[in-house]
This record gives structure tokens, C-alpha cells and sequence, in this order.
């Protein structure tokens, strides 16, 4: 009985000393030699690859940036092409290094066929890699990146910012001024909503990669995608017997601004809104079809399909004639000209196109599309006098009567 016992025993702490073995094997993490005097670094090279047909030539983006972030003892990266096509780099490897930010620049031999090699600490990253066309986006956060750790806490003890979760691409917003020089001077219905620009298409690329002591290079490749997404707003409208549709200035509220570089997630309360003119691009013996496409990063509807303002508001401003570009006049001898203002809620139709969906932890939306069409659903009969209905139900979604202005051009009458 003594020796079963003892096989057993044995046999037991054979076991037992196997798990834990096995258990040590699956939690070793890679330990980083960050000693001042001797750390390690290896080759990486990193390669930006567009896709075909990314954008028309004239909006294709004019450089790259290139950003990493070491996961465990936090180190940044960036990159950044000159004009001449070649990359220059800033370092933050932490107090104890000599190069803090340290510009290093990439030799000719370092840099061909789009490819750039330079040295990096050993260890875990995140890199990013983005391109627009100058002046359509703003970085936020770029620059507490690149000085991250300054002091590593703030007063209170909490982390300072400057990591690669803090990265966005914002819209930059346009002055009232700004705006009326292209649009003129119009009522503001929505003036909860900064203006927009319009966005550019912003390649994007982001790669987790490991670089260990001994490896002669590191090979990061970036296939980029554009985050941004082409929206067309169709309107149809019915004008009179001689009436003619002069203009149609349009406004779209619930745009985002900004969108996360390392998430791609966009923020339902951090919105805006765009104008544009809308184009006609079709018409039959009855209807006219106007039509605008704009560059987003999505659209949020409003919380309820009778809020007037706010998100998810499509406003048009519609100047209208009895007198032709032609010079025909086929209602009265006296040209008058009528502009009118009329909303819509779009709560339906942008749900209906399932533009973007929520994270399961309620963190953001995620871009779903990247391409759609937001028709607007009812026609506007347009009189010289007024807005009419086309048949009972025109106006249904549009708002009411009594809340569409009209304002009586020069040389009108009445």
C-alpha cells in the first residue's frame, strides 16, 4: 500500500509541476532591455500602400504620417513624408534616453520604392498611417503625442494625455463670414451646429507589429482605406407653370467632425453641419431633380422625428421666378422672385440607410458605408406665392405650412 501511495504521490506531483510549467510557458511576457547604456533596437521598415482608384488624382492625398506607440514602457514614433518625398522621424523613448525628441532623418538607400527603414526600441506596437490633402483635416492630439510622457502625470496624478487612443481627425469649422461669402447672407434655422468643410478623402491604416532583439528588419506594410463616406442628398421638386427654380441652397446638420485615428469611431454628440448648392440632374415635363454629394464621416438623425433642429435637419433655401434664364415670361409682365425656406426631418430615411451602427460597449459608431444615396421622400410644389402640397399628402414630413418664410425678391410685387 505504501509504494501505490507513493507512485501516486509522485505521479501527482509530476502532474503538478507540469501545469505549472505549461502555465509559466503561456504568461512569459518579453522582457525590454530599456537600460540608457545599451538598449535594444532593430530595423523597421515600413511600406503605404493605396488601393486603385483610391480618389480622382486631384484629391489624393499629398503625404503620409506614420505613427507608433510601444504597448508595454510606452515610446512614440513619428514619421512624416517632406515635400521631396522623403520620411523625417521624431523619437520619445523616455527621460533616459539621449534622443527625446530627437529629429533623425532617413538616408536615400532608406528610403525607395516608397519603403522607409529606420531603427526602433524592441517590443510591441501600434502603428498608424494616414494622408490627406493639406488644410482639410485637423490632428488633435499630434503634438501631445509626440511630447508624451512630458511630466507623466498632471497634478492630480492622472495620466497625462498624448496616447494613440487621443488621436483624431477633425473637420476644421468655417466662420459665419466664411460662409457667406460663398452663400450670401441667409436665415440661420439651425444655429445650434457649427459649419463644416467639406472632407477630403483620409487614407488610413492601422497595424500591430512586434519587433524582437536579434531581427535584422521589421517589416510593417499599411494598406490604406479611406474613412470617409461620399453622401448624396436627392431632392425632387415640382415647380408651377411658369415658375422656374433659380437656386437651391441646401443645409445638413448631424455630420461628425471628428473621427478616432486608432478606433475609427465617430461621436454622436460631437456633430456639425454642411451647405451646399444643390444641382439639378434630371427633369421630366413635371418634376425637376436636384442633387448634391458631399464627403462625410456619416450622418446622425435627430433623437425624434418632429425635432426641427439639431441633427438630421435638411433645410433648403429655393429662389424661384416667373421669368426663365431665357428671358421668357409666361405668368406676368413684371418679373417677380420668390426665395423660400423649408425643413425636413431625415430621422427615417438615415435610419433606412444604416450609415453607421454602435459599439456593443456604447464607446461610438462605427463608419458602415461607404457610399449612400438620402433621398428625400416627398416632392415640393413650388408657386410663385407659396409651397403647395402635390396631392394631399406633399408635405407630409416637410414642416408646416406656417413655418415656411417667403421673402419677395426685387421688383416683386405682391
Amino acid at each position: 500500500m505504501r509504494n501505490i501511495s507513493s507512485y501516486r504521490l509522485l505521479w501527482c506531483f509530476v502532474l503538478t509541476m507540469a501545469m505549472i510549467l505549461i502555465a509559466g510557458c503561456s504568461s512569459v511576457k518579453f522582457g525590454y532591455d530599456d537600460q540608457a547604456d545599451s538598449p535594444d533596437k532593430v530595423g523597421v521598415a515600413f511600406s503605404v500602400n493605396w488601393p486603385e482608384n483610391f480618389a480622382p488624382q486631384d484629391e489624393m492625398p499629398e503625404g503620409v504620417v506614420v505613427l507608433m506607440s510601444r504597448i508595454i514602457n510606452e515610446v512614440h514614433y513619428a514619421w512624416e513624408t517632406l515635400p521631396d518625398g522623403r520620411f523625417v522621424g521624431e523619437s520619445n523613448a523616455g527621460s533616459s534616453y539621449d534622443n527625446v525628441g530627437e529629429t533623425v532623418e532617413g538616408s536615400e538607400e532608406d528610403n525607395v520604392d516608397g519603403t522607409v527603414r529606420e531603427q526602433v526600441l524592441v517590443g510591441d506596437y501600434y502603428s498608424i498611417a494616414y494622408g490627406f490633402r493639406q488644410g482639410t483635416y485637423d490632428i488633435v492630439g499630434l503634438d501631445e503625442f509626440r511630447n508624451y510622457p512630458a511630466n507623466g502625470t498632471d497634478a492630480n496624478g492622472n495620466a497625462l494625455t498624448g496616447r494613440m487612443m487621443d488621436l483624431k481627425a477633425s473637420l476644421p469649422r468655417l466662420s459665419t463670414k466664411e460662409v457667406e461669402e460663398t452663400f450670401g447672407s441667409l436665415p440661420d434655422f439651425n444655429p445650434s451646429q457649427e459649419f463644416l468643410s467639406e472632407a477630403s478623402p483620409l487614407g488610413w491604416s492601422v497595424v500591430k507589429s512586434t519587433f524582437l532583439p536579434g531581427t535584422a528588419t521589421g517589416d510593417v506594410f499599411f494598406d490604406m482605406q479611406d474613412r470617409t463616406v461620399l453622401l448624396t442628398f436627392r431632392l425632387k421638386v415640382r415647380p408651377e407653370a411658369g415658375v422656374y427654380v433659380k437656386r437651391i441652397v441646401a443645409d445638413v446638420s448631424g455630420l461628425p467632425y471628428e473621427i478616432g485615428l486608432m478606433t475609427g469611431l465617430v461621436q454622436e454628440d460631437r456633430t456639425g453641419r454642411m451647405r451646399f448648392e444643390m444641382e439639378q440632374t434630371s427633369a421630366s415635363e413635371s418634376e425637376l431633380v436636384y442633387e448634391t454629394t458631399v464627403r462625410t464621416f456619416g450622418m446622425f438623425p435627430a433623437a425624434s422625428s418632429v425635432l426641427k433642429s439639431g441633427n438630421g435637419i435638411f433645410r433648403v433655401t429655393m429662389t424661384a421666378s416667373n421669368r426663365g434664364d431665357d428671358g421668357s415670361d409666361d405668368v406676368e409682365p413684371l418679373s417677380r422672385t420668390r426665395v423660400f425656406y423649408a425643413g425636413v426631418n431625415l430621422k427615417k430615411e438615415i435610419e433606412a440607410a444604416k450609415l453607421l451602427s454602435e459599439t456593443e460597449d456604447h464607446r461610438g459608431y462605427r463608419i458602415e458605408k461607404d457610399q449612400a444615396i438620402i433621398e428625400i421622400g416627398t416632392v415640393l410644389k413650388v408657386g410663385l406665392n407659396q409651397i403647395e402640397s402635390v396631392g394631399d399628402d406633399s408635405l407630409t414630413g416637410w414642416f408646416e405650412n406656417d413655418d415656411l418664410d417667403i421673402e419677395i425678391g426685387n421688383g416683386s410685387s405682391t
